[in-house]
């Protein structure tokens, strides 16, 4: 007896919504060390330095400049404070109402800019 094969390509509704996953400790830490990343490749790239490079400007291991380019580590404040200064950015943390994001978030286009504040 022959079974009709079914399809599984349907697509299925994410499991959190927009305003769900800004609500998420995880969502601020992941999109704090994009943020952290983007700033030290930028400054890297800008002045050519290697991992090597920065580590040595910095007085830290190029594990610890690895580990904050693959994004495998909380940091220490001193640290990303350290890290901002080396790159000659500010830096500047905020703290926002939660839900006056959430409401900005949704009617905002989503675009990028390099010089954000965390």
């Amino acid at each position: 007896m022959k079974h009709k094969e079914e399809s599984t390509t349907s697509i299925s509704k994410p499991a959190f919504s927009r305003k769900d996953l800004l609500r998420l400790p995880e969502y601020w830490e992941e999109y704090i060390k994009v943020e952290l990343f983007n700033l030290v490749q930028d400054y890297m790239d800008e002045k050519g330095l290697t991992r090597t490079d920065l580590a040595k400007n910095l007085g830290v291991s190029k594990g610890y400049v690895s580990q904050v380019l693959n994004g495998n580590s909380d940091h220490r404040l001193s640290k990303i404070v350290a890290l901002a200064i080396e790159c000659g950015k500010a830096p500047c943390i905020y703290f926002r109402d939660l839900d006056k994001v959430i409401e900005e978030d949704s009617t905002t286009p989503k675009t990028s800019s390099k010089d954000k504040m965390v």
